[in-house]
């Protein structure tokens, strides 16, 4: 066989060798340019390894190698794993510490793609006897984590320098060792200068305080959800989105609990200079859960629904196309830093299913407000002064109950409400409806 006659080949006839190699591709030259393309690399990468002249000895040989795989040969201590299947699991825990454990007074350094592996955490309350004014300066805080951070990018270089041996340099690179350690593939990326850390702060109070906002609102969202054949669950995605703050804009113009863009919600509801109908917690809960079940009916999968609903449906559509899985594991395993598919939204189903996890855990002891207002629906214009003087309802509760009109609706005298448009009232008020020639539309 010419497999076990490759030294009389190599140091005999180079042309009926070479001869040979052509003839062994061609007889493939149909098939797809990507296979040939890995027939080639193959054949290449193994007669490289099988040809390697006989008076190179077992150690040359063997650096030889080395520089051609460094991680492989680097990784001496590094744990052996399989390749990973509970990547979306591992997410959740973290998340879940991120919204339960950690105070908001702490600050997580972590690895970007694989967040589970928590290099440090960052105690300001620990720090407050060594800088008294910690606790209170927030440029102070940054400014530490700042040196905690840059400290800590140093020694991830070392190890791409310096493979396994950076641990020798001091604590923090031994603390980073015995961290990728975990991972063997964020390990092989550690040895590659792959790594890149990024700080996530603790915001358990924060949940907490957003569960308690959320009490006054969550039975109703959950039989809007529900009507729309959604799980009634996926509510607690507003967490994820806004931590339930009614006023969340965001720099990039998404606004309300449930971060929808202007452009997205005017194909549901009214955005112009008067109205905002993104502001209302239950108007946004009927587009939020209409966009969940249209990405369901398409991608045949919640947790993708609920990924397309930050990354967009055409977005996971590449993604899987890309991956050649509907698997969210897989899709976040291949595809995580294609076309803008990073932190975010590689973390945002896990996000979703940590804060349900640590909503139900609170829910337990607390108890849902009952929404004191019914739903009307204008049967013609209507001036909004005189609505809110007919209903006899003080100024501020109407506009709490309807943060959807803007400041400028109240201010302009000849503002109307158009035909048909939704409001919501005091329950005790309903009978008044008639008066304005309005009808109750949801109890």
């Amino acid at each position: 066989m010419w497999i076990e006659n490759n030294n009389e080949i190599y140091n005999g006839d180079r042309t009926k060798f070479y001869n040979y190699m052509l003839s062994r591709i061609m007889i493939f030259h149909l098939l797809k340019k990507r296979y040939l393309i890995l027939l080639q690399f193959f054949i290449v990468a193994g007669f490289t390894f099988t040809f390697i002249p006989s008076h190179i000895h077992a150690k040359s040989k063997n650096e030889y190698k080395g520089r051609i795989n460094k991680a492989k040969y680097q990784s001496d201590r590094m744990v052996k794993s399989n390749k990973p299947t509970n990547i979306i699991s591992a997410r959740i825990k973290f998340w879940e510490d991120v919204f339960y454990k950690y105070p908001n007074s702490t600050v997580l350094i972590h690895d970007t793609k694989y967040p589970e592996l928590i290099i440090d955490v960052i105690d300001f309350v620990k720090l407050s006897p060594k800088y008294p004014n910690v606790l209170k300066s927030k440029s102070l805080q940054n400014s530490i984590v700042s040196k905690y951070l840059s400290r800590y990018r140093v020694a991830t270089q070392r190890f791409y320098m310096e493979g396994n041996q950076a641990t020798k340099f001091g604590k923090m690179e031994q603390r980073i060792f015995d961290v990728y350690s975990r991972n063997s593939y964020a390990h092989r990326d550690l040895l590659n200068g792959k790594v890149i850390l990024r700080t996530q702060s603790g915001i358990a109070k924060e949940f907490y305080n957003a569960v308690k906002r959320s009490n006054k609102y969550m039975k109703r969202m959950e039989q809007i959800f529900q009507r729309n054949g959604v799980p009634k669950e996926y509510t607690r995605l507003a967490f994820v989105e806004s931590m339930f703050n009614t006023h969340a804009i965001s720099n990039v113009g998404a606004t309300g609990i449930w971060q929808l863009m202007p452009s997205t919600a005017r194909e549901y509801m009214e955005v112009n200079k008067y109205l905002d109908e993104r502001r209302s917690v239950y108007k946004s809960s009927k587009v939020a859960s209409r966009i969940l079940k249209q990405n369901y009916l398409k991608l045949k999968s919640w947790p993708l629904a609920i990924t397309a609903y930050n990354h967009g449906l055409g977005g996971v559509i590449s993604a899987i196309n890309y991956s050649k899985s509907s698997k969210l594991d897989d899709i976040v395993r291949i595809y995580y830093g294609k076309k803008n598919f990073g932190f975010s939204s590689s973390n945002f189903y896990a996000e979703f299913v940590a804060a349900k996890n640590i909503y139900n855990k609170y829910r337990r002891s607390q108890k849902l407000i009952k929404f004191e207002a019914v739903a009307m629906k204008t049967k013609k214009p209507i001036q909004l002064g005189v609505l809110i003087k007919k209903l006899k309802i003080d100024k501020k509760t109407f506009m709490e109950l309807n943060p959807c009109i803007k400041e400028k609706g109240y201010l302009t005298s000849n503002f109307y409400l158009p035909r048909g448009y939704e409001l919501y009232i005091p329950r005790n008020k309903k009978h008044l409806s008639s008066l304005v020639d309005m009808y109750v539309y949801e109890r």
